[in-house]
């Protein structure tokens, strides 16, 4: 089931939404605010990416990383 949510925003920011949808050829501003949202969701939040980040750090010190010389050896 779909909402509607309204909300104001400055000229310029309104400006710059109608550039893109022309842009980026979306039929609606509603399509071009979904497709921000789907990029927004499938970002990592910040407590995650640094709880990782120590993850990786704990690893790399006990040695459980190698060092390699290229990408195509980490698809190796």
């Amino acid at each position: 089931m779909r909402q509607i949510i309204s909300f104001s925003l400055p000229t310029p920011e309104v400006q710059f939404i109608n550039k893109q949808v022309k842009l980026r050829n979306f039929k609606s501003k509603s399509d071009y605010l979904r497709h921000l949202l789907s990029l927004e969701q499938g970002m990592i939040n910040e407590t995650d990416l640094l709880h990782y980040v120590k993850e990786a750090h704990t690893e790399h010190q006990a040695g459980k990383t190698k060092r390699l010389n290229s990408l195509e050896e980490l698809m190796n």
